[in-house]
């Protein structure tokens, strides 16, 4: 296995980009939650925020530049999902996994886009932080 590397490029991912969401959340989310058993992942496709916001409910005042959208027609991250990866699979030049994102919030898991935290947006913090709180 390789490690997952922390996109810092803010330049990536790129309009129509494929990525995946993993996570343990909700699988059916018209009914009762009920957490899946096994880790379950989906493809998305990565788009603007400006094409977020058109055709979807969103405002655009919600998503700033430390935001980031993924979609795909029935397929979403769902309750359950939050704070798991967003990857471009095999992106790097290792060919390890890229984390571009991190499941946030949405509204009505598969009619419209999820939103993430944009890992790019966070780079800086997030390597200062864990190395401050290294051993």
């Amino acid at each position: 296995m390789k490690p997952v590397r922390l996109n810092r490029n803010v330049s990536r991912p790129i309009s129509g980009d494929e990525l995946t969401v993993i996570g343990f959340g909700d699988i059916d989310p018209g009914s009762d939650y009920v957490e899946p058993n096994i880790l379950k992942e989906v493809t998305l496709n990565y788009i603007t925020n400006d094409e977020c916001v058109t055709g979807s409910i969103y405002p655009a005042s919600l998503l700033g530049e430390t935001s980031m959208c993924a979609t795909d027609t029935s397929e979403d991250a769902c309750a359950g999902d939050s704070g798991g990866p967003l990857l471009i699979k095999g992106g790097s030049a290792t060919g390890a996994d890229i984390m571009v994102g991190i499941v946030s919030w949405g509204w009505e898991c598969g009619v419209y886009p999820g939103v993430y935290a944009r890992v790019s947006q966070g780079y800086s913090w997030i390597r200062q932080e864990v190395c401050r709180l290294s051993d």
